[in-house]
Protein backbone atom coordinates (compact mmCIF):
# COMPACT_ATOMS: atom_id res chain seq x y z
CA UNK A 1 0.00 0.00 0.00
CA UNK A 2 0.92 3.27 -0.46
CA UNK A 3 -1.67 5.40 1.43
CA UNK A 4 -0.51 8.57 2.55
CA UNK A 5 -4.26 10.12 3.31
CA UNK A 6 -7.57 8.47 4.65
CA UNK A 7 -10.69 10.98 4.80
CA UNK A 8 -13.25 8.43 7.16
CA UNK A 9 -15.75 11.07 7.34
CA UNK A 10 -18.38 9.76 5.41
CA UNK A 11 -17.82 6.37 7.06
CA UNK A 12 -19.19 6.57 10.81
CA UNK A 13 -19.82 2.59 11.06
CA UNK A 14 -16.95 0.93 10.36
CA UNK A 15 -15.47 -1.60 12.64
CA UNK A 16 -12.59 -2.86 11.30
CA UNK A 17 -9.58 -0.41 9.95
CA UNK A 18 -6.59 -1.75 8.68
CA UNK A 19 -4.11 0.86 7.53
CA UNK A 20 -1.07 -0.71 7.97
CA UNK A 21 2.33 -0.07 5.82
CA UNK A 22 1.53 2.87 4.36
CA UNK A 23 2.68 6.33 4.34
CA UNK A 24 0.30 8.11 7.03
CA UNK A 25 1.07 10.73 8.69
CA UNK A 26 -1.80 11.79 10.11
CA UNK A 27 -5.50 9.38 10.70
CA UNK A 28 -8.49 10.58 12.78
CA UNK A 29 -10.69 7.88 13.82
CA UNK A 30 -12.72 10.06 15.90
CA UNK A 31 -16.19 9.97 13.26
CA UNK A 32 -16.08 6.26 13.35
CA UNK A 33 -18.83 4.89 16.08
CA UNK A 34 -17.57 1.29 16.92
CA UNK A 35 -14.06 -0.22 16.45
CA UNK A 36 -13.36 -2.95 17.12
CA UNK A 37 -9.88 -3.94 15.33
CA UNK A 38 -7.92 -1.23 14.19
CA UNK A 39 -3.93 -1.84 13.09
CA UNK A 40 -2.19 1.46 11.83
CA UNK A 41 1.22 0.32 12.84
CA UNK A 42 4.21 0.79 10.32
CA UNK A 43 2.91 4.24 9.21
CA UNK A 44 5.24 7.96 9.92
CA UNK A 45 2.17 8.43 12.39
CA UNK A 46 2.90 10.41 16.08
CA UNK A 47 -0.46 10.51 17.15
CA UNK A 48 -4.15 9.44 16.26
CA UNK A 49 -7.08 11.39 16.50
CA UNK A 50 -10.12 10.46 18.46
CA UNK A 51 -13.30 10.80 20.25
CA UNK A 52 -14.43 11.30 23.77
CA UNK A 53 -15.94 7.74 23.71
CA UNK A 54 -13.01 6.26 22.34
CA UNK A 55 -10.64 8.08 24.55
CA UNK A 56 -12.46 6.77 27.58
CA UNK A 57 -12.38 3.26 25.90
CA UNK A 58 -8.66 2.85 25.77
CA UNK A 59 -8.47 4.23 29.14
CA UNK A 60 -10.95 1.64 30.75
CA UNK A 61 -12.01 -0.49 27.70
CA UNK A 62 -15.65 -2.07 28.28
CA UNK A 63 -15.72 -4.61 25.67
CA UNK A 64 -12.69 -6.28 23.78
CA UNK A 65 -11.21 -4.74 20.96
CA UNK A 66 -7.91 -4.46 19.83
CA UNK A 67 -6.52 -1.11 18.29
CA UNK A 68 -2.54 -1.44 17.65
CA UNK A 69 0.16 1.32 16.60
CA UNK A 70 3.29 1.85 16.69
CA UNK A 71 5.06 2.56 19.55
CA UNK A 72 5.54 6.11 20.53
CA UNK A 73 2.05 6.98 18.96
CA UNK A 74 -0.59 8.46 21.36
CA UNK A 75 -4.02 8.32 20.52
CA UNK A 76 -5.62 12.57 21.38
CA UNK A 77 -8.59 14.45 20.90
CA UNK A 78 -6.48 16.69 19.16
CA UNK A 79 -3.62 16.01 16.96
CA UNK A 80 -2.91 19.31 15.54
CA UNK A 81 0.98 20.81 16.01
Amino acid sequence: NNISSLDLSNTPYISRLFVEHNTLSSLDISVLRFVLFMVATDNPLTCIQVNQAQLDHLANPSFISIWTADQGVVFSLDCSD
